[in-house]
C-alpha cells in the first residue's frame, strides 16, 4: 500500500509540474492560447467549465488538451462519450505509454544506426544503407571501413537519383542533408553543396549519420506530392503476441519540400484503418484544413488509398518481429516492391492523430484511466 501511495503521489507531483511547464515549453501552446483568446464563437462559459471539469475528473489531470483541440468552439458540440474520448498529453506520455513500454529499452530505436541493424536482424524491410558516418569515420553498412569511391560506386549501381544523409539522433526531419544527382553524375543539395568525401568527414566529426539512397516511391504515393517521400504514420499494439493497428494517417510534403514531417509544414491525411479510405480533410500542424493538396491539386475527399491492406499487414508483421515493445509508431513508405519501414518510435505524436481523427480513447481501449494512476509498469 505504501508503494502504491508513493507511486500515486509521484505522478501527482509530475502532473502539477506538467501544468506549469507544458504551456511554456510546448511551442504549439502559445498558438493554442491565442486562438482561444481570439475565438469569437465559443460555447457558453458554463458549458466550457462543465466540460473541462468532466474531463479532469475522468482523466485525473488538468485538461490542457481541451484548449489544444479547440473543444471549446461552438461548432464542436460534444456528447460525453466524444468529450472523454480525447486523451490528454500528460496521461498518454507520463502514464499510459510508460506503463506498457520503458524508454530505457528503446536505445536501438532512437539511434538510426542501431535501428538499421535491428531491422536487419528482425527481417524488416527498410531503405538500404550505403554508408555510415561514425566518430569521424566513413564505414559501410556492416561497420567496415569504406572508401568514398566505393560509396559513390554503389549509389551509381543503385541508380540513386537522391542521397539522404540522416543524423543518427535526428527527429522531425531536422538536420538531414539531401543531395540530388546532377547531369554529370555528381550529387548536390538545393543550395549547391556538393557531396564529397571532405563534406562527409566534416559531418562525421560532429555527429553520427546514416547514408541512404532516396526511395523511389510508388506512383500513387508520388501523385499526392512528388517532391517528398510521403509516408504512413501507423501505430501498432502488441499485447501478449496479439498485434493490431491502432490508428494511422498518411503524411505528405508540400511547397516542394523533400520531407513530409508536420513540423516542416507537411500535411496529415486521416484515413480509416480498416479500409484505407480518407475520412477527413488533410490538416497541418497549425490546423489549416485542405480538401485537396494546395500544390498538386490532389483531391483527398473520397480517396481510398491503394494497397492500404498491404501496408497494414506489413506494420503488424513488423511489430510482431519486435515483441519487446507494446506500442510503436511506424513511418512506412511504399515503393514499387511494397511497404518499407523508414523508422519506428516509442514516443510518437498523439496530437497528429487527434487533431484530425478525433479522440482515440476507444482506439487504445482505455477503459479506466485511474488504473494507470494506481499501477506502475509491470515487470517483464
Amino acid at each position: 500500500m505504501n508503494r502504491l501511495l508513493e507511486s500515486t503521489w509521484a505522478y501527482r507531483l509530475r502532473e502539477l509540474r506538467h501544468r506549469w511547464t507544458f504551456p511554456r515549453t510546448y511551442h504549439r501552446m502559445a498558438q493554442v492560447r491565442r486562438r482561444y483568446r481570439e475565438c469569437a464563437d465559443r460555447k457558453p462559459a458554463a458549458v466550457v467549465r462543465r466540460e473541462m471539469r468532466a474531463s479532469q475528473r475522468f482523466w485525473g489531470c488538468k485538461p490542457l488538451h481541451y484548449l489544444r483541440y479547440g473543444l471549446y468552439r461552438a461548432d464542436r458540440p460534444l456528447t460525453e462519450r466524444q468529450l472523454l474520448a480525447y486523451i490528454p498529453e500528460f496521461f498518454f506520455y507520463s502514464l499510459f505509454l510508460p506503463y506498457h513500454d520503458d524508454e530505457a529499452d528503446a536505445v536501438e530505436l532512437r539511434d538510426k544506426l542501431l535501428a538499421e541493424r535491428l531491422f536487419e536482424r528482425a527481417g524488416i524491410r527498410q531503405p538500404p544503407a550505403v554508408g555510415k558516418l561514425v566518430r569521424g569515420r566513413l564505414l559501410d553498412r556492416d561497420l567496415r571501413e569504406r572508401t568514398f569511391a566505393a560509396l559513390l560506386g554503389e549509389l551509381r549501381e543503385r541508380d540513386a537519383a537522391k542521397v539522404f544523409v540522416k543524423p543518427a539522433d535526428g527527429q522531425g526531419g531536422r538536420g538531414i542533408w539531401i543531395f540530388a544527382r546532377a547531369a554529370d553524375g555528381s550529387y548536390a543539395t538545393a543550395a549547391g553543396e556538393t557531396l564529397t568525401e571532405e563534406l562527409l568527414r566534416r559531418l562525421a566529426a560532429e555527429r553520427d549519420y546514416l547514408v541512404q539512397p532516396g526511395i523511389v516511391q510508388a506512383a500513387h504515393m508520388s501523385a499526392i506530392h512528388p517532391h517528398s517521400v510521403n509516408s504512413f504514420r501507423t501505430v501498432t499494439e502488441n499485447l501478449g503476441g496479439r498485434v493490431r493497428v491502432v490508428c494511422s494517417v498518411l503524411r505528405a510534403g508540400r511547397a516542394g519540400r523533400q520531407v513530409d514531417n508536420t513540423c516542416q509544414d507537411g500535411l496529415v491525411i486521416p484515413h480509416d484503418v480498416e479500409t484505407g479510405a480518407v475520412v477527413a480533410p488533410a490538416f497541418t500542424e497549425l490546423e489549416e484544413s485542405f480538401d485537396r493538396h494546395p500544390d498538386t491539386g490532389f483531391v483527398f475527399t473520397g480517396f481510398r488509398i491503394p494497397g492500404w491492406d498491404e501496408v497494414a499487414r506489413f506494420a503488424v508483421e513488423s511489430a510482431a518481429r519486435l515483441p519487446r515493445f507494446t506500442y510503436l509508431g511506424w513511418d512506412i513508405a511504399v515503393d514499387a516492391e511494397g511497404p518499407l519501414a523508414v523508422e519506428t518510435n516509442l514516443g510518437f505524436g498523439l496530437d497528429g492523430f487527434q487533431v484530425g481523427v478525433g479522440g482515440l480513447r476507444e482506439a487504445y481501449r482505455i477503459e479506466d484511466p485511474s488504473f494507470y494512476w494506481r499501477h506502475r509498469r509491470p515487470r517483464r
